[in-house]
């Protein structure tokens, strides 16, 4: 349930439900019911729909419909799809853009290539730690920097790694390390990993 609220807070819909044309607020609707179930025909059904709307059409990503359309794809393993889309996607921060790519080459050759799929990880996480010490009170980077280093280690080494920072950094709350942090890595969807 705590995925479905994550999901659905970031949600911008569209209002617009033309029955000739896919609506976003229908692809949400199957979305949500696939993290319900995890039965994968509601991801197929959001995916259908997501493809018979006309702004995702012409546009691709879009800030409307970017937290619909990237988990789908993500759920999906549409890695092909999801890269080319991100590409032409024009409003996203450079450094997030380039953090999103590097996640979804290395989610893409992990099976064939597996030190490649890390090196990918590795510029990540290397971006991200530039861009903590650039940017020292933006926590949110921590979030980020955590859920890459499950792509590197196991859930519980991960939750270790953020005890240690608890211990060593009291600029933040026990709320940020206990109810952010450790709260997404613990509902990070394991099928967003490889």
């Amino acid at each position: 349930m705590k995925k479905v609220i994550w999901l659905s807070m970031f949600l911008l819909l569209s209002c617009g439900n033309d029955k000739n044309s896919g609506s976003l607020k229908t692809t949400h609707k199957y979305l949500n019911e696939y993290l319900l179930t995890r039965d994968k025909k509601f991801l197929k059904k959001g995916y259908d729909e997501l493809n018979r709307n006309v702004g995702f059409n012409e546009k691709g990503i879009t800030d409307k419909n970017r937290e619909i359309v990237i988990p789908l794809l993500m759920y999906l393993r549409k890695y092909d799809e999801l890269e080319k889309l991100m590409i032409n996607y024009k409003s996203i921060d450079i450094n997030k853009k380039e953090i999103s790519l590097n996640l979804i080459k290395s989610l893409k050759v992990n099976k064939k290539d597996k030190l490649l799929s890390k090196s990918y990880i590795d510029k990540n996480l290397k971006l991200i730690k530039e861009m903590i010490l650039k940017n020292p009170k933006d926590s949110l980077l921590y979030g980020e920097y955590f859920v890459m280093k499950l792509y590197n280690s196991d859930k519980n080494t991960v939750l270790k790694q953020i005890d240690s920072m608890q211990k060593s950094n009291k600029v933040y709350s026990s709320e940020f390390y206990n109810l952010l942090l450790k709260d997404l890595i613990n509902n990070y969807p394991k099928e967003f990993l490889y």
